[in-house]
């Protein structure tokens, strides 16, 4: 019986498992994969005009409080924060803060909406200030185009990646586990056929390591 059109092509499956089975190449896989579906989801709660929206209240704090809270934004320069009011719902949040020296009214405020979960990784920031500020050029309102906030970017695709990865790389783990459990009692790691003199499998193909300790190529 010719076996050579087996081997040939249990090595072409070798091949494209040497990648496929290798945990570097599946986790990098799973982790460009999850980044997709962050932004995915992050670009999917952007609101559409006119689009309703029902948040819960985060917080909503005044004066001392809200000047200690750290927001996500640089507001070096301006004066404490004296109102914040932080809103949520389904991967969108978004921060209205109002901002005022000692004593004085409101002269600065900043509107922050973050899109994605559950850190948001894209940013969007509406800035208001007094007439004339050189800096900040806010009179009329100055708004900053959409985003990536890589931190955000960076926890996100990590949290989607975690379930993905527990799906993908378990059935991995357990079959190298189990391959290895066949070769150390002699037998082919794929079709668990026992491995003779032969440094490829005379069931499957696959190259195995035979009795006398030689590695069939391409394994």
């Amino acid at each position: 019986m010719n076996t050579q059109p087996v081997h040939i092509a249990s090595q072409e499956v070798v091949n494209r498992r040497a990648v496929t089975d290798s945990p570097p190449v599946v986790a990098a896989l799973i982790l460009l994969f999850a980044m997709c579906v962050s932004l995915i989801f992050a670009v999917s709660v952007i609101p559409r005009p006119g689009q309703p929206w029902s948040p819960f209240t985060v917080a909503n704090i005044h004066d001392a409080t809200a000047a200690a809270k750290p927001l996500p934004i640089d507001t070096v320069g301006w004066p404490p924060a004296r109102e914040y009011l932080e809103l949520y719902l389904l991967g969108r949040r978004e921060y209205e803060v109002a901002f005022a020296p000692p004593g004085r009214p409101i002269t600065h405020s900043a509107r922050v909406n973050l899109y994605g979960w559950p850190m948001g990784c894209l940013i969007e920031v509406d800035r208001w200030g007094p007439d004339g500020d050189p800096e900040r050029h806010t009179s009329p309102p100055s708004r900053t185009p959409l985003n990536v906030r890589w931190i955000g970017l960076f926890v996100d695709t990590l949290t989607f990646a975690a379930p993905i990865g527990l799906v993908f790389l378990t059935p991995l783990l357990l079959r190298k586990l189990v391959r290895a459990w066949r070769r150390r009692r002699g037998l082919c790691p794929v079709c668990c056929y026992p491995v003779g003199a032969s440094s490829v499998c005379t069931e499957c193909g696959s190259p195995v390591r035979n009795k006398l300790g030689l590695q069939g190529s391409g394994a």
